[in-house]
């Protein structure tokens, strides 16, 4: 819908697994995206890869946080047993590091939507409140769950905060 709305806006992508890049290039290939340039970087680390030729700040920027996936579990019972059992908290640290780290590459006036596929509220709506707590410059514009299973969908958070 975004892309439809406004087609020459630049997408920068990143991530940390090259696999999920490789799929979002044929998504966006598939999708017709031209405008597009993509990284392998971990927001995580202490320090990020040279990210080339990307801007330093961004008038918006997706943070789709790596999360427990409880959100998903309807369509994918699966996930829940897989590897070691996942701790909530856990990603609740990172997610609240990522939050920070992209922060400074969100314009005076701009946007960052965090969002995840946890239902878990300490995933969501208290690294959110945390997130804000430290950060004068930040103001909630709106967060809700939402859930598309009735659709045969997932449930999803998300918060769009922008930056004063």
């Amino acid at each position: 819908m975004l892309h439809e709305a406004y087609p020459e806006l630049q997408w920068f992508v990143t991530d940390s697994r090259a696999s999920i890049l490789q799929e979002c290039s044929r998504r966006f290939q598939r999708a017709g995206w031209r405008n597009y340039s993509r990284a392998l970087t971990d927001w995580l680390s202490p320090e990020p890869a040279e990210l080339g030729s990307f801007p330093s700040q961004f008038d918006g920027v997706l943070l789709d946080a790596p999360c427990s996936g409880s959100g998903s579990w309807r369509n994918h019972p699966h996930l829940q047993l897989l590897g070691p059992p996942m701790n909530p908290l856990e990603f609740a640290e990172k997610q609240g590091r990522m939050l920070a780290r992209l922060w400074s590459r969100v314009r005076s006036g701009g946007y960052l939507l965090y969002a995840t596929c946890s239902v878990y509220s300490c995933e969501n709506e208290e690294v959110v409140k945390a997130f804000l707590a430290s950060k004068e410059d930040s103001h909630l514009c709106l967060d809700r769950y939402l859930n598309a299973t009735p659709q045969g969908g997932d449930t999803l958070y998300a918060a769009l905060i922008q930056k004063k």
